[in-house]
């Protein structure tokens, strides 16, 4: 280690226990000097000898043809698990809005990566106003409009292909089109050739997919805290895909960030979600009781 100092390494200990992910190794922590050697991700301890978690995957009910205790759904070459949000929600009680909100950006900047990141934005931008989270019955009922602001990320590229961001702020999202192979069950073990994954804040698609604007919404609903349905654009089934967004794909999504009946908030705190609710201060006492409807019921409703 020439070139530091001895006075230096005397003080405290020159080992890096950055590893694997940049996350902190647990190791020597006991008393006789052995340790667990699991790596802190903050919310779970990964254990690097099996290549799992020590306790079930928070967003497990998003893949459940893999095993709960899975890490990156066995493909730790292609996809990593950076523990971040994929998107917040703000509630303004004032306007009556709920507005979900997430930033994207390619890893590359190839045309595929645009194409797709573009697609999935338009799409559910679109969806704005479609839709009302509902509170209260009769005329005692308070009516919020569910928007969308997803947009690009403004990043500036370095020449060794770093990216920075210009406003950091919010629920930054990477897209990236990767060759077909990356995606082969046979090769990276997965459960079937797969159109998309999406990770955490990471959305992967093949190139064999990046030109489908369907997949490319479909994995973006799935960034959005949405789960499969037998129907619609969150259906399972590539064939199968509509431009239908049907009430239970905006329920799972506000559940997913700790709204409504389906919250996927737990009372002791030990769940991790997928997104983030915001400015909660002022809404009414049942507010969490509420239920989506379609922006057609709300006009019948209102008028």
């Amino acid at each position: 280690m020439s070139g530091l100092s001895s006075k230096a390494l005397a003080f405290g200990t020159p080992e890096n226990k950055l590893k694997y992910n940049g996350k902190e190794e647990q190791k020597a922590e006991f008393s006789d000097g052995s340790g667990l050697d699991w790596l802190d991700y903050g919310a779970r301890m990964y254990d690097v000898q099996v290549g799992r978690w020590q306790v079930q995957d928070p967003y497990s009910t998003k893949y459940t043809s893999y095993s709960p205790y899975n890490y990156v759904v066995n493909n730790p070459l292609l996809i990593v698990d950076p523990d971040g949000k994929d998107f917040e929600l703000y509630i303004n009680v004032e306007d009556k809005t709920i507005t979900i909100k997430a930033k994207y950006y390619t890893a590359n900047n190839s045309e595929e990566e645009n194409k797709v990141m573009k697609d999935l934005i338009s799409f559910w931008n679109r969806q704005s106003g479609n839709n009302y989270y509902k509170v209260g019955k009769g005329k005692d009922a308070t009516y919020f409009k569910i928007n969308f602001e997803l947009s690009e990320a403004e990043v500036e590229r370095s020449e060794d292909g770093m990216v920075s961001f210009k406003d950091g702020k919010g629920a930054i999202n990477q897209v990236q089109v990767l060759e077909d192979a990356a995606f082969d069950k046979n090769m990276k073990g997965l459960s079937s050739d797969a159109d998309g994954v999406n990770i955490r804040d990471k959305l992967y698609m093949p190139k064999r997919s990046a030109s489908n604007w369907a997949i490319s919404a479909h994995e973006g609903g799935h960034g959005l805290g949405m789960v499969h349905e037998e129907d619609g654009i969150m259906s399972p089934y590539k064939d199968a895909l509509t431009p239908d967004v049907i009430l239970s794909n905006i329920t799972s999504m506000l559940g997913s960030a700790g709204i409504g009946p389906n919250s996927s908030y737990k009372t002791d705190g030990d769940k991790e979600d997928i997104g983030k609710a915001t400015n909660q201060i002022n809404v009414p006492a049942n507010f969490n009781k509420g239920n989506v409807i379609t922006k057609e019921k709300y006009l019948k409703e209102t008028n």
